[in-house]
């Protein structure tokens, strides 16, 4: 199958995207490996990533291009992935090691046994985002939206939680030594550790937030 500037049109898309697609694939791009092996898709998200982050989850959602399948891992250490959309994207056991996913757009991705180490993802909205037993040390989270998120039995060991919006996220069986939570804001239906000390890490509870 590939994708022209014409089909794309008849989808709704933004000028913004028309014009970056005219630039990056003006013969059109073929996505039929995302539906190959494993070795083929991979190489071929790689490549929609490295053209096209900030509409990938737009066109995920609208169906122009299929979900990720579970078998595929990206290895995406280093990306140069600012502002990118990657919302509701399957991208389990992914390698993010010291990519850049300042501001990214993130909502519900399934980011559950990935690897964030020394990855930059602070004001990311990350909401309703799964990160169960992901590895984040020395990962920034300042600023991140991390409301009503999966973050369970994940490593924050050294990250830059500060600031965050926290309500509603599940960090039970957390590690979370010497990671900085100062102002970090929470919510009564946050859940912790019941030995972690939130309130001497700094973390702020919003209790006429119920959510």
């Amino acid at each position: 199958m590939i994708i022209t500037k014409e089909f794309l049109e008849k989808t709704g898309a933004c000028k913004g995207g028309l014009n970056r697609f005219k630039k990056e694939a003006p013969i059109g791009f073929d996505i039929s490996p995302l539906w190959g092996t494993d070795e083929e898709a991979t190489r071929t998200w790689l490549a929609l990533l490295s053209c096209f982050s900030e509409y990938i989850g737009w066109a995920v959602a609208l169906g122009v291009i299929p979900q990720m399948r579970p078998c595929v891992r990206l290895k995406l250490h280093n990306a140069q992935l600012e502002h990118a959309n990657l919302s509701h994207m399957n991208l389990a056991r992914a390698i993010l090691d010291n990519a850049n996913l300042r501001h990214a757009r993130l909502a519900g991705v399934n980011f559950s046994n990935a690897s964030f180490r020394d990855t930059d993802l602070s004001g990311a909205v990350l909401r309703e985002s799964c990160f169960h037993r992901a590895s984040c040390v020395n990962a920034n989270f300042q600023h991140a939206h991390l409301s009503s998120a999966d973050l369970s039995y994940s490593d924050f060991r050294g990250a830059d939680l500060s600031e965050t919006n926290l309500m509603g996220a599940n960090l039970k069986g957390c590690k979370l030594e010497d990671a900085n939570l100062t102002d970090a804001i929470s919510s009564k239906k946050t859940q912790w550790s019941p030995d972690f000390d939130w309130k001497a890490a700094g973390v702020v509870l919003l209790e006429h937030i119920t959510c």
